[in-house]
């Protein structure tokens, strides 16, 4: 199974669309999951239903997870793996298969089959690569950063959201386009990093500037490659 969530970092709409007319959107990296049919609201889709749509996250982008118990947040009613079930049965041929009996670990970024005693996500997203996928169907290829290396980063917060451990500097392995976006975050948001900067397309020259500010931190990467 794969999902092809798509995401814009200027609007903070992550999306995908099967079909002729549905379409899957959130803001808060899937926590709460509004779906519609040729652009009608059918229903939200809530990690938290008892949270009545509101996100477990502060405004300022950081997490608050360690107030779930606080608030009394029954985590075990997450509404969409019924609607996930209801995908697999109407659009297999769009996002493929679950493989709920899967045992045989998962791929890694240098290419090894790890198995880490335990199911991950919704499994892999097929029986070839076996890259797992989290509970929103993004495999791991994507929201690790697979296809990137890392340039240096800036270890200095910034007040914005998605930048409170700093920004991380990352060219594409194949297109060698440049991008920016918060240390730690995922390309895509997901429900651990629900407010996330970016990734943001920059210049050489940019990056080049950035290299200069007092807290960067080299990644060991050689700039004449940029």
């Amino acid at each position: 199974m794969n999902i092809d969530w798509q995401y814009d970092p200027a609007t903070r709409v992550m999306h995908f669309t099967v079909g002729d007319n549905l379409r899957y959107e959130s803001v808060d990296g899937g926590q709460n999951i509004k779906k519609y049919n040729n652009g009608e609201l059918v229903k939200t889709i809530s990690k938290y239903p008892t949270m009545n749509g509101e996100s477990i996250l502060n405004m300022d982008g950081t997490r608050i997870w360690e107030k779930v118990k606080e608030l009394n947040i029954d985590e075990t009613l997450d509404e969409w793996p019924v609607e996930l079930e209801w995908l697999l049965e109407n659009h297999s041929d769009e996002i493929g298969e679950m493989y709920t009996n899967y045992v045989d670990g998962y791929k890694t970024r240098d290419g090894l089959i790890v198995d880490q005693g335990k199911w991950r996500g919704t499994g892999v997203n097929n029986l070839t690569d076996k890259i797992s996928t989290n509970r929103i169907g993004i495999p791991a290829s994507v929201q690790e950063w697979w296809d990137y290396e890392d340039i240096g980063r800036i270890d200095k917060a910034f007040d914005e959201p998605g930048l409170s451990k700093g920004k991380l500097y990352k060219v594409h392995t194949e297109t060698g386009k440049i991008y920016v976006t918060g240390t730690e975050n995922p390309p895509i948001p997901c429900c651990a990093y629900p407010i996330t900067y970016g990734p943001i397309e920059i210049t050489k020259e940019e990056v080049l500037e950035a290299s200069e500010h007092p807290n960067w931190c080299s990644s060991g990467y050689d700039l004449n490659r940029l």
